[in-house]
């Protein structure tokens, strides 16, 4: 029955046969139930039935007697345990896998076992891997991508590859796990002819470590996303929807990331598209363009989707069933996908300040979420009606997005991170904006009434956040001398738990800066800016966008002191960082551009200011900013001012470029 290929069949017989083997001992001389045992556990295993292969094979392992593969058996009975997520017990069977085949004077394991010794390191080096053991990791997949590479198994070794960049990439070793990949790549393409499924996970894999390093790298990365997109579309074996949906949703991540909002919107109407087409079981629209104005540019799919989510979920309501298996009727990806992409597509809206657009969105993913046949995640149910009311908010609907928050604060929320404080706060300015200001005034209070639980107990780090908040709460109220107190007690917690110069003291440093600064103390504010650059370039390097948050705010105290040359040589840094890692066309690189106009028109060298002036609108208008965006209303302001400029006297001047300078100030520190 085994050499025809009828497992089951062979399996009744040796369960049948084995009550008889001890006698057959007696009669062949030599330990047949042992044998019958093997075999029944390496049927049982091969038919997934763990739990009667698990005793078969231990009780094999305790005779170790010869003529039996007793490696492998250690070796299953290890692949067995690590399945069921038992680490260490896999992990001694892996351990007695290699002392056997060490030992072993069998001719085979010396000569012709090396792929089966590699497998038994791949697998220990996952296990580890998996335990965060790193180094140990490490050293097991280095061993076996020797073994392998001894033996041209090319298979093996492109996979170990695989596993050694992960490693590595887990380590923050960077370069190492690109090479690594590169390596993997280079195998797949040269030995492997080409598996697509194979060469476009390997793809995926090096560029979000490309991603990762950001800034030059993120161009590499958008080069490796487009390959494996490439891959998956034109493949029928590697081109699942969520594969493919995924690959176009970091595409989008990336395209946001370097200021390519147009493309980025492309790619997340691309995502949607296929995970809705899959949803429906219809072919891919041959164009997406259309779906960069929000899904309700797409009425009848999105339609006919929302319709489907209702009809599965009456019917597993009608079936009462406890299992919930949305992919099952659909495919890959599940509507919970499709809600996250939504919310990011919004965001994305809400950064070229698009607001209506970015509504249109986070309605649509709240709607998914709340007819999911899987209920959705209540907690990202909350987190999308959030986003609706800062929205609502942008677009001036104040007395929806006040009803909003209402409808969010009227149920409790069990997560730690829910940001009551942001809520309040929008509460407060919202009802400012309505006139209403008592009733803001008691949100704003209230905002500030979290400080109850900066009183710090048993677990300092729970507290840290709140206590920060509460600091930005004096801040925002312009109680900058509270501000600095609670900073500062922040800070002196943060400095009993983490070593000198952790970037984690940046942030507190940064704000009693900023708090001195409003205060106009500015040799204070220096002194902790100072401190805060130190410990984020520590941290994170020159060009890190945090680093360069704190220059800009030491080039803005430069400048309030009127050391123009000062400044103007922090920004003009800025602005060849931004150029290295966002290229020209990004915002904040015009940004960055606009600040050292204003300082060049601060010292009155108009001409200068001018130039950069015009490549600063320019920038803004290839990233397709809208009008109500704060950085284009600014260049408004410096562009009136360019032109009244010529034809001011002194005192007008300085009058006229203090009043654009104060309201920059505010905008800035927002965006912050």
């Amino acid at each position: 029955s085994l050499e025809c290929g009828k497992k089951k069949e062979a399996l009744e017989c040796f369960v049948e046969a084995l009550p008889g083997t001890t006698e057959l001992y007696l009669v062949m001389d030599r330990d047949v139930r042992t044998e019958v045992v093997i075999k029944m556990g390496f049927l049982y295993y091969e038919l997934n039935d763990y739990d009667n292969a698990m005793p078969l094979l231990s009780e094999a392992l305790t005779k170790q007697c010869d003529g039996y593969d007793f490696a492998s058996i250690a070796y299953i009975t290890g692949c067995m345990y690590e399945s069921m997520k038992k680490f260490d017990e896999a992990m001694e069977h892996f351990s007695m896998a290699l002392s056997i085949m060490k030992e072993s004077t069998r001719e085979e394991w010396q000569v012709d076992n090396h792929k089966d010794h590699a497998k038994v390191l791949e697998h220990k080096g996952n296990i580890n891997f998996r335990k965060k053991k790193y180094s140990e990791a490490l050293k097991n997949c280095e061993d076996a991508l020797q073994s392998y590479e001894e033996k041209h198994n090319t298979e093996g070794g492109q996979r170990v590859c695989g596993n050694i960049a992960l490693v590595y990439g887990r380590m923050d070793q960077l370069q190492k796990a690109i090479d690594y990949f590169q390596k993997q790549i280079a195998l797949i393409k040269s030995r492997l002819g080409e598996d697509p499924k194979l060469l476009a996970s390997a793809l995926h894999n090096l560029g979000r470590i490309h991603y990762k390093m950001g800034g030059s790298c993120y161009s590499k990365a958008i080069e490796c996303y487009k390959e494996e997109l490439t891959i998956r579309d034109a493949n029928l074996n590697a081109n699942d929807p969520k594969s493919r949906a995924t690959v176009s949703r970091r595409l989008a991540f990336i395209h946001s990331d370097t200021g390519a909002y147009t493309d980025a919107l492309k790619y997340y109407s691309k995502a949607i598209d296929i995970s809705i087409s899959a949803a429906l079981n219809e072919p891919d629209s041959e164009s997406t363009e259309t779906i960069v104005d929000g899904p309700a540019a797409i009425s009848d799919k999105w339609t006919r989707y929302e319709e489907a989510l209702v009809i599965k979920k009456n019917e597993l309501q009608q079936s009462n069933s406890d299992s919930i298996n949305e992919n099952k009727h659909f495919g890959v990806p599940s509507s919970n996908f499709v809600a996250d992409m939504l919310n990011d597509m919004g965001s994305t809206f809400m950064l070229i300040g698009a607001h209506k657009k970015a509504l249109n969105c986070y309605e649509c993913s709240r709607r998914i979420r709340e007819i999911s046949p899987s209920n959705g995640d209540s907690e990202e149910v909350v987190r999308t009606k959030i986003n609706i009311g800062v929205a609502l908010f942008k677009t001036d609907s104040y007395d929806t997005a006040l009803s909003t928050f209402d409808d969010i604060l009227n149920v409790p929320q069990k997560a730690e991170d829910f940001p009551m404080a942001m809520i309040l706060n929008y509460m407060g300015k919202t009802h400012f904006k309505l006139g209403s200001f008592t009733e803001a005034l008691g949100f704003f209070q209230r905002t500030l009434s979290l400080k109850v639980v900066s009183e710090c107990s048993r677990n300092e780090k729970t507290h840290l956040g709140a206590m920060f908040n509460v600091g930005l709460a004096y801040y925002k109220s312009c109680e900058y001398a509270e501000a600095v107190q609670c900073f500062k007690d922040v800070l002196e917690i943060q400095k009993k738990l983490f070593d000198d110069n952790h970037h984690e003291f940046a942030g507190s440093l940064s704000m009693i800066a900023s708090s001195y600064g409003k205060m106009k103390h500015y040799a204070e504010a220096m002194d902790y800016y100072k401190e805060a650059l130190t410990a984020r370039k520590k941290a994170f390097g020159v060009e890190h966008p945090k680093v360069l948050t704190i220059l800009h705010n030491i080039g803005s105290i430069r400048y309030k002191r009127k050391e123009y040359d000062k400044a103007q040589s922090i920004f003009e840094l800025i602005v060849q960082a931004k150029k290295n890692s966002l290229g020209v066309k990004h915002p904040s690189y015009g940004k960055a551009l606009f600040d050292v106009a204003v300082v060049l028109f601060a010292s009155e060298q108009y001409v200068l200011a001018q130039t950069l002036y015009e490549q600063v609108a320019a920038i803004f208008k290839i990233s397709k900013l809208s009008d109500d965006h704060p950085y284009v209303q600014e260049a408004k302001k410096l562009e009136k001012s360019l032109r009244e400029a010529s034809s001011c006297d002194q005192r007008e001047r300085s009058s006229l470029f203090s009043s654009i300078r104060s309201d920059l100030s505010r905008q800035t520190a927002l965006l912050r």
